[in-house]
């Protein structure tokens, strides 16, 4: 098993992905990696040449973050980090999993507005563009209040 890392480690290397690949490990595990207060408030941006980029999501934090330091280099060392470098910057919030997505309602059409809607899309024979388009005039209608 360790002559497949290490080989897998020199490909990566040879490829010039080591560090994009070090630090998507940095981003999976960075909440448990950093604790969930500075986790909250910095994250992974930039790694090159060891140096790991962390954005603050706030002037404060940015200030704040100096007092960290250490600690978060003695946490990534084994990843490779030998230093770390501040800049503030929007924070992304974490994607939903796809299974919690917040789902997606279609507006309640009334089979007057439904009739109105098919009426106008009588001209249309590509199936697919009738699609878009009856999706396209329902939320519309649904925009202007007629629905």
């Amino acid at each position: 098993m360790q002559k497949i890392s290490s080989g897998l480690a020199g490909l990566a290397r040879e490829l010039g992905i080591e560090e994009g690949a070090r630090l998507n490990l940095i981003k999976q595990k960075w909440d448990a990696l950093a604790g969930e207060r500075l986790a909250q408030n910095l994250h992974p941006w930039k790694l090159a040449d060891g140096v790991l980029t962390l954005r603050a999501d706030s002037p404060l934090w940015l200030e704040q973050a100096n007092f960290f330091k250490q600690e978060i280099i003695g946490r990534l060392k084994d990843l490779g980090v030998k230093d770390i470098r501040f800049t503030a910057g929007r924070i992304a919030a974490p994607a939903l999993p796809a299974n919690k997505q917040p789902e997606k309602r279609a507006p309640i059409v009334s089979a007057t507005v439904e009739r109105e809607v098919e009426d106008k899309l009588v001209p249309i024979r590509d199936e697919e563009l009738k699609h878009i388009a009856r999706s396209a005039l329902i939320k519309a209608m649904h925009f202007e209040k007629k629905i």
